[in-house]
């Protein structure tokens, strides 16, 4: 397990992020893999979920999405979401007001975030690839929790979890220009030894930034999927498991 943050003991939040280590599944999987949807084997998959939900104490559930590299925001409790466990609601962003429901999102080389209102008492898990970043997901789940639970962005706090990033994010060109048109000119790009590379998680911060929060509470966990075999990494293995960032409120 990997867990880089903790708001548990001041605010009754948990919060963590997993890595590969620590589960049952085999290679090419190994070992923590919290995704049905790779090829692994079910049994493996579940016996992992039942791992993290007992050694993090979150009860008999999580709640996870189909992710689908989209902008869809679901909210669970508002939107009479009941499902846990191998869901089939497409979507990318996980939102809570809910004690006791830990809500998952999962990745290997996506950015993984938590959005916490520690006022309001409300959380949302984040899923943003290249294609959720271009439509601005994050900026969308901030403006979810403004409109529906009275959030004010300035108190928001925000933890990015490992994923793949600048230094290993080799693009195209034309991707690259996608980005340029949506949020013009800047420095989440560089061009080395004739390639050129994208900063996601730089984007993701600017478009928190953008929405109102403030650089306190941003907190980035600074790790490179890619680089670090701790983690799972679709760029680095193409056939892996999934990590994922889990938040629950305790009550």
């Amino acid at each position: 397990m990997y867990s880089p943050f903790r708001l548990k003991e001041k605010y009754g939040i948990d919060l963590y992020f997993t890595s590969r280590l620590g589960g049952t599944s085999s290679s090419p999987y190994h070992s923590l893999n919290l995704a049905y949807h790779v090829g692994d084997d079910y049994g493996d998959v579940s016996a992992n979920r039942r791992t993290v939900l007992e050694e993090l104490k979150l009860g008999q559930q999580i709640y996870d999405i189909k992710q689908v590299h989209s902008d869809k925001i679901v909210d669970l409790g508002r939107e009479n979401y009941q499902h846990a466990g191998q869901s089939k609601i497409q979507a990318d962003a996980l939102v809570t007001g809910l004690d006791q429901r830990a809500v998952m999102v999962m990745g290997a080389d996506c950015n993984l975030m938590m959005v916490v209102d520690t006022k309001n008492r409300v959380i949302a898990a984040v899923h943003s690839g290249w294609k959720g970043t271009l439509k601005k997901i994050l900026q969308k789940t901030i403006g979810h929790l403004e409109q529906s639970y009275d959030s004010f962005a300035g108190n928001l706090l925000l933890y990015l979890g490992p994923s793949i990033r600048k230094c290993c994010y080799q693009v195209k060109e034309d991707l690259v220009e996608r980005f340029v048109k949506n949020f013009g000119e800047g420095n989440y790009y560089y061009r080395k030894n004739n390639n050129i590379y994208l900063d996601l998680t730089g984007l993701n911060i600017q478009q928190a930034r953008d929405a109102g929060l403030i650089d306190n509470n941003i907190f980035d966990s600074g790790i490179c999927t890619f680089c670090d075999e701790r983690f799972f990494s679709y760029r680095r293995n193409k056939v892996t498991g999934r990590q994922a960032a889990i938040g629950m409120i305790r009550g």
